[in-house]
């Protein structure tokens, strides 16, 4: 089946909206693309769109939203738990054809770091950058997914088992996995970032003004 470059546009539209969002309000689906496109887009374009582009998703269409495939067992009533949900908003289409890629993250000194530290704590005797691949991807997929660090943690120290791999964080692996965390869109928080978040902003502004104390006082 051949698609047309508008169709392709759409494609990558819908896919990135669920990898930023995971649960995705089909109004804020309608609202980003008036935003991107400077077009209407119905419900009713959006639910055919959805029958033909991704058939496997139109169980996931359940009243206002349509859930990702990754919760395609979960029997959420997502009205009362995300009703008031603050969401990202792309400000523009790179910014959502970007997480076409499942675990994709901005690429930036933490996420080349957290690489190199994975590669150093597994075990092996030798290791193939597509395995440091598919557990880097596993770790961001599992970060999206769960509703805090520490949960997401926990998954993490099981990896090894479930790829083979043995994985011991160190103190350094541990820090690297709580920076990057902060960069990841998650879908508890709308597609926002934990380090956009006004508490965490807040937090980083207080060590940074104690870490100045620290300094006078010791002048």
């Amino acid at each position: 089946m051949g698609y047309f470059n508008q169709d392709i546009e759409k494609i990558k539209f819908y896919r990135g909206l669920l990898n930023i969002y995971g649960f995705v309000r089909i109004d804020i689906m309608q609202q980003v693309y008036q935003k991107l496109y400077q077009e209407e887009l119905t419900r009713e374009t959006i639910l055919k769109d959805i029958q033909t582009f991704f058939p496997n998703l139109v169980p996931n269409i359940k009243g206002n939203w349509i859930k990702h495939e990754l919760y395609s067992h979960q029997q959420l009533n997502l009205d009362e738990i995300f009703s008031n949900m603050e969401y990202y908003i792309p400000q523009s289409k790179e910014a959502v054809y970007k997480y076409i890629l499942n675990a994709y993250v901005e690429p930036g000194k933490n996420t080349r770091e957290l690489k190199m530290e994975l590669k150093r704590n597994m075990k092996g005797e030798e290791i193939y950058n597509q395995q440091l691949e598919a557990l880097y991807f596993e770790i961001i997929e599992t970060f999206r997914v769960t509703d805090s660090f520490e949960t997401a943690f926990e998954f993490i120290a099981d990896l090894g088992a479930k790829n083979m791999i043995s994985v011991v964080p160190t103190e350094r692996l541990t820090r690297l996995l709580k920076d990057v965390y902060t960069e990841v869109r998650l879908w508890r928080l709308g597609g926002k970032k934990v380090s956009e978040m006004p508490e965490f902003k807040r937090s980083k502004i207080q060590v940074v003004q104690k870490k100045s104390k620290k300094k006078k006082k010791k002048k």
